[in-house]
């Protein structure tokens, strides 16, 4: 499922980091462009700073022929620094990036630095230029002519110098849009989270409703944009309570109206004294088709009430600890009758103090189901068993009897709401299995079907409850 929260942490994160790489870029090209001009300027004052220097120390000496000068006084030497940081108390280590040429009109070297451009080559070419030394280095140079010395002046500057100024200022600019992002982020995602937070409110009221708990939502501080959201839904949870009030009063009512009736049918089908053996079939045929209605209709109701009344703890029933044993004779008294009319052998395999910690009306209903099935399945004659055995896995009960069984296709199917497999004689109504897949998804035990150890024929249906559960 996609989430809003992240989808804009993504997208906003991913447009500020796009502005920002884009400010880098603009502000790299722009200190480019600023740090070539400033250096640029700078070739230019100096060679106009040299010029009266120049001016100066040939008005003092009185001497305008600088060619005389000793070799070795004509080049300028850079001592080296030998600190441990870019300068010493005797110069700077960018000093030997720097250089300075000065030639005569007739292109003779008169004096410069020891270091930077070849100076055995001069071209009579003035302004800016890109040049290149022997060692292989390039150089920013600014030339110009000299017409009150009648000299050239050109002035240079290693290109790297530029460079690494230019990738300083950039990474500092880079740091600091970084930690902006970061901090960004961390604002952006703590705004989100804040604007959201009335949003998960609502999201945590509606999933604390369930069919025992259908009050309106809290509509104060619900933000304008989901408000029409939150009434209509609240105006849906109403339609569905009144809907299930509606329910329950008519499983009541059906209940309390056709219980009587059918009973009454019954006493009256059987106080009927039949003279001949017709009279006598109808009388039988009424009798089954009321006890078949009647079985349906209880069958019917307890669907009913297991799907509408969802009890505490998100529709699951508080559990307690029982005696399994009790429970099951439980079920099988109301059916003594039955079992008598069919001669049945029921045992009752289950320890006496085996205790299973469950809900007591799920699993009542759930044996009832099981056992009566057995029961109504079982040949005349036949055997009923229900055990029960306690593992480190859980807990396992099961119902076995001598029945007509089931086939694969027919194991499939069973659990299906009026589902009737081919060729059983027996009464029923197709539910009896469906209650009890309910029960077994709504507890989230398991339960598994297999054929019965008793006879040729049978079904064994194995409930399967897991230790985390029946440790609850």
């Amino acid at each position: 499922m996609k989430s809003i929260r992240f989808w804009l942490i993504v997208m906003l994160t991913s447009a500020i980091l796009t502005s920002m790489l884009g400010a880098i870029f603009i502000s790299y090209n722009k200190v480019s462009h600023e740090t070539e001009e400033l250096y640029d300027a700078e070739l230019a004052q100096l060679s106009r700073v040299l010029e009266s220097l120049l001016s100066i120390q040939l008005d003092y000496t009185q001497d305008a022929n600088l060619a005389s000068l000793a070799e070795k006084d004509r080049v300028i030497n850079t001592p080296d620094v030998h600190a441990s940081g870019e300068f010493d108390l005797y110069g700077h280590k960018y000093e030997k990036k720097l250089s300075f040429q000065i030639w005569t009109s007739q292109g003779v070297f008169l004096l410069g630095s020891g270091h930077g451009l070849d100076m055995t080559e001069f071209v009579r070419k003035p302004g800016y230029q890109i040049e290149q030394d022997t060692a292989g280095e390039q150089w920013r140079s600014f030339t110009r002519y000299s017409e009150p010395l009648k000299v050239w002046i050109k002035t240079a500057q290693q290109m790297e110098i530029r460079e690494e100024l230019t990738h300083e200022i950039a990474s500092l600019n880079v740091q600091s849009l970084l930690l902006m992002l970061l901090v960004m982020i961390v604002l952006m995602v703590i705004i989100i989270q804040m604007g959201f937070r009335s949003l998960l409110r609502v999201s945590e009221e509606i999933e604390s409703r369930n069919p025992s708990h259908l009050a309106p939502l809290d509509e104060r501080e619900v933000p304008s944009e989901i408000m029409p959201v939150v009434h209509a839904l609240n105006q849906l949870l109403g339609e569905i309570d009144h809907s299930i009030e509606r329910q329950q009063r008519f499983t009541s009512n059906a209940a309390h109206e056709l219980r009587t009736p059918l009973a009454a049918i019954k006493v009256h089908a059987q106080n009927l004294y039949p003279q001949d053996e017709r009279t006598q079939t109808i009388q039988q045929k009424i009798v089954q088709g009321v006890d078949k209605l009647t079985h349906l209709f209880n069958q019917l109701i307890t669907l009913s009430k297991m799907e509408t009344e969802l009890q505490e703890e998100g529709g699951r029933e508080s559990s307690k600890k029982l005696l399994l044993h009790g429970l099951v004779d439980q079920q099988l008294f109301p059916l003594s009758e039955q079992i008598k009319v069919k001669n049945l052998q029921v045992d009752n395999a289950v320890a006496t103090d085996l205790v299973c910690t469950c809900p007591e009306n799920s699993m009542s209903i759930l044996l009832r189901n099981l056992i009566d099935n057995a029961v109504r399945y079982s040949d005349e004659n036949g055997m009923i068993r229900v055990t029960a055995t306690d593992s480190a896995d859980g807990m396992s009960i099961s119902v076995m009897d001598t029945g007509p069984g089931l086939d694969e296709q027919q194991k499939q199917r069973v659990f299906e709401r009026f589902y009737r497999a081919a060729h059983q004689q027996v009464t029923g109504c197709g539910l009896g299995l469906s209650i009890v897949k309910e029960i077994v998804e709504r507890q989230q035990y398991r339960i598994l079907l297999h054929d019965s150890p008793l006879a040729e024929h049978g079904l064994w249906v194995e409930l399967f409850i897991p230790k985390e559960i029946n440790m609850k």
